[in-house]
């Protein structure tokens, strides 16, 4: 009971709060240049909850396949690979600002899940992300550019491949392996924003 009501009371401070006065809602594509997988592109959407100065970030996003390769020996592995990201972070509005135009930086938390053919397991993995954000435009509606950073990596066990992969793609690879991947790297993200009307 006192835990219901510790929770019940934490709860109406933060809808109550400046933090919690303003949400948006926005539409974004993403470039992301990593070390594992080099180049990828995608798209995703954002919850954002917050005030003038501070802000909460819920982040979903998927990049298209690209493919990653693994070696033992004289005998190679092609994967085809689709990224799956989950993140959330907080933002810090920063000045100058003037109308029409708002810089912020933020950060958090990014929890990367892999989807490759063949299904080798691949751990979920959780790393950290910063960025330097801008917005433009007014009212509803607003304009939305940033640069980010992600440190994460990730590890391939290729020992719950399916026997028709080893058999008639003729691998011989040890199927007690383990591959890192390391999917650190810059990226930026473009969009848009909408405001409910207040």
């Amino acid at each position: 009971m006192k835990r219901s009501l510790v929770l019940l009371v934490f709860s109406v401070i933060l809808v109550t709060s400046p933090v919690a006065a303003e949400t948006s809602f926005s539409i974004l594509g993403s470039y992301w240049d990593t070390d594992g997988l080099e180049e990828l592109t995608g798209g995703g959407v954002r919850g954002s909850f917050g005030g003038p100065v501070w802000g909460i970030d819920f982040t979903g996003m998927i990049y298209g396949e690209e493919s990653f390769s693994v070696t033992s020996g004289d005998d190679t592995a092609f994967f085809e690979i689709e990224t799956h990201l989950l993140e959330l972070g907080v933002r810090r509005y920063v000045g100058p600002n003037r109308p029409g135009l708002r810089t912020y930086l933020g950060g958090g938390l990014s929890m990367i899940r892999l989807d490759p053919n063949f299904r080798p397991e691949i751990d979920t993995e959780i790393g950290v992300y910063g960025l330097l954000g801008f917005e433009v435009g007014r009212g509803r509606m607003a304009f939305v550019a940033e640069v980010f950073y992600r440190d994460v990596s990730l590890t391939m066990d290729l020992n719950d491949l399916p026997d028709f992969v080893w058999i008639n793609l003729g691998f011989n690879l040890d199927r007690q392996a383990r591959f890192d991947l390391d999917m650190t790297g810059v990226g930026v993200n473009v969009g848009l924003i909408f405001r409910p009307r207040r």
